[in-house]
């Protein structure tokens, strides 16, 4: 079974002042079945790259290199990783700060295949903006995308949903892999963390990937569990929580209605839930299940 993603759609759903709702059923359902093939004791083990520039300076997308502290998490990792374990493959994105991260990893250039799916979220015109900038630039556009951050695609960029979507060509061959590090960003680990546990779609956006640790992800009779391991580097923290939508009252116009997010909700229930691959029973019983 595959994890639906050519049908779902992502609507533009910018400009509606309606947050998307704890209560929304469809945003409460995985957005796709659960891998079959997965072998049971498969572990995948996961990072995001070191602390980047843009972190430090709470910048949007970007390709930058890492921070001082960034560097030091590479050379932990790399120390960690050639005394404690052993990998065929390195995956990692194309941008800069992953590639320095894998750099002190033993024999990294033949194991190194570089991922164009496992590339950050993009977030278009608003690429290289701090979040300030992108706030006082675009107040309305800030503004959707803080309620409906799942769903808000950056202007020639992409959503969580167009996430979830890019990393399927590679989700299988992650999942059933055997001695692989993924060295990716904290979106795009998010959208394969909500994969891999069943994570109801709403609560992507949120889902916590410190900088600075490795994911240790084990299989196990049909569950997928997380240790993570930190490595004792200082780093910020990216993390950002959901924003209470009265703080954003002030900000902008909205034009659109509750349709908006009706409209939302009910394409992805067609395309997600009325699919003859996919029905709301069976996506309950895999939640009991995993």
């Amino acid at each position: 079974m595959c994890f639906l993603h050519s049908t779902v759609p992502v609507v533009d759903n910018r400009n509606s002042n309606v947050a998307l709702q704890d209560t929304d059923e469809i945003f409460q359902l995985p957005l796709g079945v659960p891998l079959i093939d997965t072998p049971n004791g498969r572990v995948l083990y996961i990072t995001r790259h070191g602390e980047s520039m843009y972190n430090l300076e709470n910048r949007i997308g970007g390709n930058p290199s890492l921070s001082n502290r960034g560097q030091q998490y590479a050379q932990k990792l790399g120390q960690y990783v050639n005394k404690n374990l052993k990998f065929d493959k390195v995956w990692t994105s194309e941008l800069s700060r992953t590639l320095e991260t894998s750099a002190h990893i033993k024999d990294i250039e033949k194991k190194r295949i570089m991922k164009p799916e496992l590339n950050e979220i993009m977030s278009g015109i608003f690429d290289d903006l701090s979040y300030e900038e992108f706030k006082d630039q675009s107040p309305i556009e800030y503004k959707e995308r803080e309620l409906n951050k799942l769903t808000y695609r950056y202007p020639e960029g992409e959503s969580y949903l167009d996430v979830c979507s890019r990393i399927e060509p590679v989700m299988s061959e992650m999942d059933t892999g055997e001695n692989l590090l993924v060295i990716c960003h904290q979106a795009v680990i998010r959208c394969i963390l909500a994969r891999l546990q069943r994570t109801p779609a709403i609560e992507i956006p949120y889902i916590k990937v410190p900088l600075h640790s490795l994911l240790k992800i084990t299989y196990l009779n049909g569950q997928n569990t997380v240790e993570v391991i930190p490595l004792n580097v200082a780093c910020v923290s990216t993390y950002r929580p959901k924003t209470d939508p009265t703080l954003l009252s002030g900000l902008g116009d909205s034009k659109l209605e509750l349709k908006a997010l009706t409209k939302v909700s009910s394409e992805l229930k067609k395309t997600s839930l009325e699919s003859p691959k996919i029905n709301t029973n069976k996506l309950k019983a895999d939640e009991r299940e995993h």
